[in-house]
């Protein structure tokens, strides 16, 4: 019986060491490796802003200029604005929905002067005035239009005249849009399997487990039988 035992225990060992010796290998073309070192330590501190108003919990938020701008999910307006300088709510914007003044799912888009929301749910991109935030009393994009690829579930990013987001894509991990939303491309690629997985690795534990079970019942039903 501890022969038996100890056949089974080197077939084990021999699994581990085939599953381990079969590692994938993965590289990112033109790969650029960054250290702890390349980093510079800076030592941030912060004061807090009390507003006449709760900010609620916002999902995001921006500053622009003396003020800021969150978007919540569980208000009535999806918009509210807080002026930095007198610390006050000074007013709330846009409702949900699917009509031509509404959003479901907005996000900023950072890295411009205007304002410019993104709604993931309808891949809908506006842009508004700084100023219409404070005086218009329902907001009205001066542009809207839409991306190219539907459902683009990617918050974006501004470079320039372009707009960049994450694709969730299997072709590329980002795409690039102009500023009419037309996919201009893909950015970046995937990385690369150097070593493919072999099909029978997967196989080899269910074929050897049954094996070595059978290998540690079979004594004891002979012994029995004997």
């Amino acid at each position: 019986m501890k022969a038996y035992i100890r056949i089974l225990v080197v077939i084990l060992g021999g699994i581990s060491f085939v599953a381990c010796g079969n590692k994938v290998e993965s590289v990112y073309q033109d790969e650029t490796c960054i250290e702890w070192e390349d980093f510079e330590s800076q030592e941030l501190t912060g004061s807090e802003i009390a507003f006449d108003e709760p900010v609620m919990q916002p999902n995001q938020l921006v500053v622009m200029d003396t003020l800021l701008i969150t978007i919540n999910r569980k208000t009535e307006k999806l918009l509210h604005l807080f002026n930095l300088n007198t610390k006050k709510k000074i007013g709330e914007q846009m409702t949900m929905g699917e009509g031509p003044n509404e959003m479901i799912s907005p996000s900023f888009i950072l890295g411009q002067d205007s304002v410019r929301l993104y709604d993931m749910v309808t891949s809908t991109v506006c842009t508004y005035g700084v100023g219409e935030f404070v005086s218009a009393p329902s907001l009205v994009p001066s542009r809207r239009y839409k991306l190219s690829e539907a459902d683009f579930f990617s918050e974006l990013v501004l470079l320039k005249d372009k707009l960049v987001g994450v694709s969730y894509r299997p072709d590329a991990p980002c795409y690039m849009f102009n500023a009419a939303g037309q996919k201009l491309g893909a950015v970046g690629n995937y990385p690369e399997v150097r070593k493919p997985i072999p099909i029978w690795n997967g196989w080899m534990p269910i074929v050897l487990f049954p094996l070595a079970m059978g290998m540690i019942v079979l004594p004891s039903v002979i012994s029995l039988l004997i």
